[in-house]
């Protein structure tokens, strides 16, 4: 997998963990069952339950931000999602 397609599917997993982390409010889920949704799509790619765990944390302590970019990733995925955006 190319390096900009691994970053803007590692922004897209924390985009998914943040949703479900909003979710399991309602439907109690842990990130146990976070990680076994992400294994269901993305097979071995899919972000570790360490990962998913820390996220959580992150956002139960009120992150809102999905994005851990450096300034050389932000420009990677920007020139990646560039032309299929245009």
């Amino acid at each position: 997998m190319s390096r900009q397609l691994q970053v803007a599917c590692k922004l897209e997993m924390r985009a998914v963990v943040r949703f479900l982390w909003e979710r399991r409010k309602l439907n109690c889920e842990n990130c146990t069952e976070m990680y076994r949704q992400l294994r269901e799509v993305h097979g071995e790619d899919a972000m570790s339950r360490q990962a998913i765990a820390k996220w959580c944390n992150m956002f139960e302590k009120g992150r809102t931000d999905i994005d851990t970019l450096s300034a050389r990733e932000d420009h990677q995925l920007r020139q990646f999602l560039r032309p299929l955006l245009a």
